[in-house]
């Protein structure tokens, strides 16, 4: 028998316990990678808003999940308003969609992140980018490292796996 892959597992555990990994990917809300912004260089700066900016954006259109940005790594509590709608929104997912969600939202260390990719939002490279924008940046800055690749290509695989999940069920 093969090794079971990441969503094989997420759906196991989600039919499972259904209530634990609404709980585990919603605490990524708390910490979304998206939130937390370098208090320098203002070249990356820049570059966060562009692009993290749009999905806090969309996320709270679409979610009316209005999260706290902040510089630096200082925890900051998230309105507990959008940590309830984002929860809605999960307790909505079948479960398919919220096992392929909390694969990706543990891999991109984002929830909006894995939330623009399941509702089509992001493509598995506009997803990789996203969430390896302060690698990148440091790797043009200073020199790229061939593990690093190697992680950014295994990263991308296994989005684009996650959305070829979704688009085949």
């Amino acid at each position: 028998m093969p090794d079971s892959t990441p969503i094989d597992k997420a759906v196991t555990q989600v039919n499972e316990d259904r209530p634990f990994i609404v709980a585990f990917v919603l605490k990524y809300a708390g910490t979304d990678l998206l939130c937390y912004r370098a208090d320098q260089p203002a070249e990356l700066q820049a570059h966060q808003q562009q692009v993290w900016q749009p999905l806090l954006d969309w996320a709270a259109a679409t979610f009316k999940a209005h999260l706290v940005v902040t510089e630096g790594i200082r925890p900051v509590e998230q309105p507990a308003e959008a940590l309830s709608r984002l929860e809605n929104a999960l307790e909505a997912l079948d479960d398919r969609s919220l096992a392929v969600l909390a694969v990706l939202t543990q891999d991109c260390g984002s929830l909006i992140i894995g939330l623009a990719v399941i509702n089509g939002r992001l493509d598995a490279e506009q997803a990789m980018l996203a969430a390896q924008l302060d690698e990148r940046w440091q790797a043009q800055k200073w020199g790229e490292d061939e593990n690093d690749k190697v992680r950014r290509d295994a990263l991308k695989e296994e989005i684009q796996e996650a959305i070829d999940f979704l688009e085949l069920v």
